[in-house]
């Protein structure tokens, strides 16, 4: 568990077995090839909003079960790219 700030608000992450299963799900990869595409080129991967939504969405999860993709979007589009 960790916690981050985001537009000065605080949000704990938790990246648990569920949250890992979700963006397998939303992304339609593998855990095991996420990882290996970040430890290649994570500036590329970081570089799509899908992804970075997903990835966000999933570690909210575990405390914020109802939360969807587009509240996440709305954190980081409030944000304004500072994340």
């Amino acid at each position: 568990m960790r916690e981050i700030e985001i537009n000065s608000r605080k949000y704990i992450i938790e990246y648990g077995q569920n949250a890992l299963c979700a963006l397998e799900d939303q992304t339609g990869e593998s855990i095991v090839d996420i990882m290996a595409s970040f430890s290649k080129a994570p500036e590329k991967r970081l570089a799509s909003f899908s992804f970075t939504r997903a990835l966000l969405w999933a570690g909210l999860k575990s405390g914020r079960r109802n939360i969807t993709l587009e509240d996440v979007g709305d954190i980081l589009e409030q944000a304004g790219g500072e994340y």
